[in-house]
């Protein structure tokens, strides 16, 4: 159950639009290029000026005949977002008349959903299906070879095999897909996949029994005519072929030591078992993917399942990028060859990896609390000094340290993430002491209560003493502008709860405050909608449906959708709809009583002063909460949600504030973006009601959700 429509999913892999609207189109002169055109389209349609994008497009198929399918596509979408239902069905039957068709990927988004019923729709589906079969028999296998310039004859060198994303080519791929050790180190393999989803683009996941045949076939013509040593052999991909790289992993019939996922959906072969059975023939590698990635969720706990099995050498969530390419990609790349792969005696990159294994290590240790790592880290002796950002916690010998050390083994520690970034490494003229300088990220828990140390500056001294690199001495601190700079931000956000909290009522009537039951009504529907809430994430929904999430689990008591209109009782939601739920409680309860807020700064909307703060929910949507500058009560809130490769977003305006059982409550909102568009107005609040927490919770034995039974 998706609550919302994306709002730019079409010109995530596509650009252009037909001319059918009555109203006169716009002229593309003013553009020297299709490029700049297309640039003017994304912006408009990222402002929702969807009526102005389309006249725009309308004048670009003439224009440009050579785009019509991306034209015609995206003005079927702009139409689509004018629920312009006819329009949008013209603009597609445009494209298939002058030859195009649509790949399987083009309607996967809830955009398009109020066409799937309708005949003419299925027809244009059918068309472009046939269209696709046709094409994909002519597809040849391709593989291009990267092999390092002046390798010697006699010479054997790892390999990697390098999957591009769904949608994508070998030609769009490759100029991502790069790194330093990649290009002087290792014989690199692009092949592209058979699996055609658009007229340009593949894909390796619509039928994973034949990728594994087809890259089956690859490494073997790559043992036969490059010179592979076949024990060091590294798979990795972005998006669909980061998946297709994991279920190599899963399948275990190639001989894979390594592997680099970028951007993953999750792959259905990569259960626990076959994690712990990749881990054992000792596998290992990096899970990366990014802050706005659509399928975060997911991810991370795929992360967890293939930490728990010790298959994982890292995982990365770079932070302000959607579902791409992170700009320290090639770093990443390079880290996690050096941690996996082998290199050959004398060369420096394996003196490099065993020190980055020990930089590492020192840190990451506590993700499992594998005590073992950190001591093979440290040096044993009265050498050992650490200098921490704080003047009480200096360390000096190996026996402070130590007792230091078991303060972390307290079941009430969790470390939760680490992230080492920016590592640079230089060795002594007798390569028997190491320097390195790096950014950290190390967070965790005391007792449940999150820290995080972020943006760290971190340098060390290490020696190699017995064949092995520890480390002597580390020194962490903190920029001192940065330090001045989120004191004074956490500080303002301090100030702007307190003073939301003492305009709603007062901060120990707020903080109190643990249940609501909050009914509304659509005055043009009449449908009452009655949400309950158990801070911090609990949250129940029912209108004429009843919907449930305990923090943890989501799904219908009763109403799932199903065929033939039979309710199939309760159904557990997928782990990515989740979020959700999140959403909906911070849409009726100011989430910064309950997650930490950072101070935006201040901003003029419609001729009022407001102060905004953010907060990123757990499950990765962030929001931005606007306050009455004079008032301090919530004037809007907005949501940024993650879908693939694009971001949608939400507002819900707030008017009306009453009290109700101590507690300012708006009576009427109106949203934008989700389910529940337009006006509500609220009928009843009753606060402090007495909720059990089985009231949130899905039954044991209820139906999976369709993609995972």
């Amino acid at each position: 159950m998706t609550r919302f429509l994306s709002v730019a999913v079409a010109f995530a892999a596509l650009a252009g639009g037909p001319l059918l609207s009555a109203a006169e189109p716009e002229s593309v002169a003013r553009f020297a290029s299709y490029a700049e055109m297309r640039e003017e389209v994304v912006r408009l349609t990222g402002e929702e000026k969807f009526a102005e994008a389309a006249r725009l497009l309308e004048a670009a198929l003439d224009a440009y005949p050579d785009r019509i399918r991306a034209n015609s596509y995206n003005l079927a979408y702009v139409r689509l977002r004018l629920e312009e239902i006819e329009g949008a069905l013209k603009a597609l039957e445009l494209g298939l008349s002058r030859g195009v068709w649509f790949g399987k990927l083009d309607f996967a988004a809830d955009v398009w959903k109020p066409l799937r019923p309708l005949p003419r729709f299925q027809r244009i589906e059918r068309k472009s299906e046939s269209r696709r079969r046709e094409a994909e028999k002519r597809v040849a296998p391709r593989l291009d070879v990267v092999v390092p310039p002046g390798t010697p004859p006699e010479a054997r060198l790892p390999l990697f095999i390098a999957l591009h994303g769904g949608g994508e080519n070998v030609d769009l791929f490759r100029p991502h897909w790069t790194s330093p050790l990649l290009e002087k180190k290792f014989i690199v393999a692009f092949p592209q996949s058979t699996q055609l989803v658009a007229p340009d683009g593949f894909d390796w996941m619509q039928d994973v029994p034949r990728t594994l045949a087809e890259l089956e076939a690859v490494h073997a013509r790559l043992l036969r005519d490059y010179p592979v040593d076949p024990a060091r052999v590294v798979v990795g991909g972005f998006s669909s072929g980061g998946a297709a790289a994991l279920e190599v992993v899963a399948a275990g019939k190639l001989p894979v030591l390594g592997f680099v996922s970028l951007c993953p959906p999750v792959p259905g072969g990569l259960t626990a078992d076959a994690a712990r059975a990749a881990a054992a023939r000792g596998v290992r590698g990096s899970l990366l993917t990014t802050e706005r990635d659509g399928r975060l969720a997911a991810q991370r706990e795929l992360a967890a399942v293939m930490r728990e099995a010790g298959l994982l050498h890292d995982f990365v969530v770079t932070p302000d990028v959607g579902h791409w390419y992170p700009g320290d990609l090639a770093d990443r790349i390079d880290s996690t060859l050096r941690a996996v792969v082998p290199f050959d005696p004398g060369d420096p990159e394996r003196e490099r990896s065993a020190v980055e294994r020990a930089v590492r290590d020192s840190i990451g240790w506590a993700l499992t609390k594998d005590r073992t790592k950190l001591d093979a880290a440290l040096a044993h002796d009265a050498s050992l000094f650490i200098f921490h950002p704080d003047s009480k916690t200096t360390v000096s010998g190996w026996d402070a340290f130590s007792k230091m050390a078991e303060g972390w083994m307290d079941p009430r520690f969790k470390a939760t993430s680490f992230d080492v970034r920016q590592l640079g490494v230089t060795f002594s003229p007798s390569r028997d002491v190491a320097w390195f300088h790096a950014i950290l990220d190390d967070c965790g828990e005391w007792e449940g209560k999150p820290y995080c140390w972020k943006e760290t500056r971190w340098t060390g001294v290490l020696e190699r003493r017995d064949g092995a690199w520890t480390i002597a001495q580390m020194h962490f601190s903190f920029a001192s502008d940065k330090v001045k700079e989120s004191s004074r931000r956490e500080a303002l956000a301090e100030a702007a709860v307190a003073r939301c909290a003492r305009a709603l009522g007062g901060a120990e009537r707020i903080a109190s405050l643990r249940t609501l039951r909050i009914r509304g009504v659509k005055p043009e529907s009449k449908k009452v909608v009655t949400n309950e809430i158990k801070r911090p994430n609990r949250i129940r929904s029912e209108a004429g449906y009843v919907l449930v999430f305990d923090g943890h689990r989501a799904g219908y008591l009763k109403g799932a959708p199903a065929a033939g209109g039979t309710d199939p009782g309760p159904t557990l939601l997928g782990k990515e709809e989740e979020r959700d739920f999140e959403l909906d409680i911070a849409l009726l309860f100011p989430a910064f009583f309950d997650q930490k807020a950072e101070h935006l700064g201040t901003e003029t909307l419609d001729g009022k002063p407001l102060e905004k703060l953010g907060v990123t929910l757990p499950r990765g949507i962030r929001t931005t909460y606007y306050l009455d500058a004079a008032t301090a009560l919530p004037e809007r809130v907005v949501a940024e949600i993650p879908t693939g490769a694009a971001i949608h977003r939400v507002e819900r305006r707030f008017a009306d504030y009453r009290e109700a059982g101590g507690v300012l409550v708006p009576r009427s909102f109106t949203t934008t973006g989700w389910d529940e568009q337009g006006r509500t107005e609220v009928t009843s609040v009753e606060l402090d009601v007495p909720l059990a927490d089985d009231r949130f919770e899905m039954p044991p034995g209820a139906a999976a959700p369709a993609k995972e039974r």
